[in-house]
């Protein structure tokens, strides 16, 4: 599966970012390969009701329901049209136990969990989490110019 995370480019905002989702799929139908967008939260709604394509978060925290101003919950993420969540990605780097909660968390929801990870013994410490995927970005490839997962 290819993900493409549209990060907070203003180029991947608003409408530009279903015109980008669309591109994805229509890349998807013709050459069978899996592709999924993680646009930012603001954007999850918008894409995942106009575009036929799996649609992820680029984060969550693992709190519940309650007074956690400004955290990503789980459950409108799902509810905005995601099915799946990136975890710990290179931007936003968590704690092994930070990483292990979010991924219960978004397995309670019902949503995927991706966790980004940057070496082995992260790697190997992220899988025993069973995370349904885990995307390794080593460091020193990240912004340049080769694919890092």
């Amino acid at each position: 599966m290819i993900v493409l995370n549209l990060k907070t480019y203003l180029e991947g905002t608003g409408e530009n970012s279903v015109k980008i989702a669309q591109a994805c799929k229509d890349v998807a139908d013709d050459s069978g390969i899996d592709i999924a967008v993680a646009p930012q939260f603001c954007d999850i709604y918008r894409v995942a009701s106009q575009v036929d394509i799996p649609v992820y978060s680029q984060h969550l925290d693992s709190v519940g329901a309650g007074s956690f101003t400004g955290h990503a919950f789980s459950r409108c993420i799902k509810d905005a049209g995601a099915v799946g969540t990136l975890i710990n990605h290179s931007e936003r780097r968590l704690t092994l136990a930070e990483i292990d909660a979010s991924v219960q968390a978004a397995k309670r929801t019902g949503l995927a969990t991706i966790v980004c990870t940057n070496n082995v013994p992260t790697s190997a410490a992220a899988a025993a989490l069973s995370p349904d995927y885990v995307a390794v970005e080593p460091p020193e490839l990240i912004g340049s110019g080769i694919p890092v997962s």
